[in-house]
């Protein structure tokens, strides 16, 4: 197998390992949270506390977010002027609008990208931990398009730390930016091993997207990658109680996990997304569809590129007040899982075992694939912490 930037097969059998590996590590995050950052996280939800109330463990999250965001992004949403910063976000909005001229669309973001967006790697900054920079760092995510989930997650913790005293606001903006430096440390130890090959993709293969539309999107460094594996983590943990309480479940299963024997997928637009066929023996697509009729879950292919995250994904892909789980590879699960949560389902997610589609990580194409047997786990567990 092709390991493009990343691959939770390290032994090239099976995943099983990595799930038992972020689990663990994990538990870790949510500990040392708790020890840095109760007393912030609870200030924060007893603020909102008439919005709909969260759980420590998102409030937690999104405060690692936070952090991990300003330390990759910070010195670059200070580059990013007013006038390509709105031009920018614009355009963003108009994709999500329309697919008329998605096309053209995509070739201006590529170029207003490349133009105006810094990615610079994950470096300590001496920009001051207030919330002037705090609302730059917000425009700028906001202007690259990858981040709209995490950025209305973010815009409420803006709004509170500005009604707070100036030194209380700096003092949670610093701390959870030293949680992630924290977070940054530990996790190259306990997850490098799944993501070997993403600076070798940024250093060699990177370049090559230059003015294209997923420049930002592609050009992630690792802490990203390790970002996304944990929070896809918490999330399992938070939603699964409720998604097991959902009658209908419904497994979302990107296009890149097609396997034709011959040609082109044969795959069967319905009006509920894109159904598989059984054109091919050895596409797992086809056989998780036949498990589903066994277990009682629906399987719908997500034409959309390798994603679940666009919010062009149609609402009847899945019917209302259902149980779904998503499969995306790594960059795709927080942005993703906090979508459906907008959407009144209950999330759940599997990753892909490793990328490869020809949209944004392989010349070719690989035929990607998840790991069943957490599938399964997910769908028949009571509690998510026992899997």
């Amino acid at each position: 197998m092709d390991v493009v930037t990343y691959s939770l097969k390290t032994d090239r059998v099976s995943s099983d390992k990595y799930y038992l590996s972020i689990a663990a590590f994990t538990d870790r995050v949510l500990k040392k949270g708790e020890q840095m950052l109760k007393f912030q996280v609870c200030s924060f939800h007893a603020w909102k506390q008439a919005a709909k109330p969260s759980s420590f463990e998102e409030g937690l999250l999104e405060l690692l977010i936070m952090g991990v965001y300003w330390n990759v992004y910070i010195d670059a949403s200070k580059e990013l002027k007013g006038v390509p910063g709105r031009l920018l976000a614009t355009v963003n909005d108009w994709r999500d609008g329309t697919d008329r001229f998605k096309l053209t669309l995509n070739k201006l973001k590529g170029l207003l990208s490349t133009l105006f967006i810094s990615k610079r790697t994950y470096e300590k900054t001496t920009a001051e931990k207030n919330t002037v920079n705090l609302e730059k760092l917000l425009v700028f995510l906001k202007a690259t398009g990858e981040f709209k989930q995490e950025v209305k997650r973010l815009e409420s913790w803006l709004e509170y730390l500005k009604q707070l005293d100036e030194k209380e606001a700096v003092r949670i903006i610093s701390s959870a930016v030293t949680f992630a430096e924290w977070f940054r440390t530990e996790s190259r130890a306990a997850l490098d091993v799944y993501t070997s090959r993403v600076q070798d993709f940024i250093s060699c293969k990177w370049p090559g997207h230059r003015w294209k539309e997923d420049y930002v999107f592609c050009g992630s460094p690792v802490v990203e990658y390790h970002l996304n594996m944990v929070g896809a983590e918490i999330m399992n943990r938070i939603y699964h109680a409720g998604f097991m309480g959902r009658k209908e479940k419904v497994l979302l299963l990107p296009h890149c996990m097609t396997k034709p024997s011959a040609g082109k997928c044969q795959a069967r637009s319905t009006g509920r997304g894109y159904v598989c066929t059984g054109c091919s023996a050895d596409c797992q697509v086809n056989s998780l569809t036949r498990l589903g009729k066994k277990k009682n879950f629906q399987v719908r292919i997500v034409p959309h590129e390798s994603s679940i995250a666009s919010t062009k994904t149609d609402d009847s892909l899945f019917p209302e007040n259902a149980g779904v789980i998503g499969v995306s590879c790594v960059l795709n699960l927080i942005s993703g899982g906090w979508m459906l949560v907008e959407k009144g389902v209950a999330p759940q997610c599997v990753l892909l075992d490793y990328c490869g589609c020809k949209n944004h990580w392989h010349e070719d194409g690989i035929s990607t694939a998840l790991n069943e047997k957490q599938l399964m786990k997910i769908l028949e567990s009571q509690n998510y912490l026992h899997l």
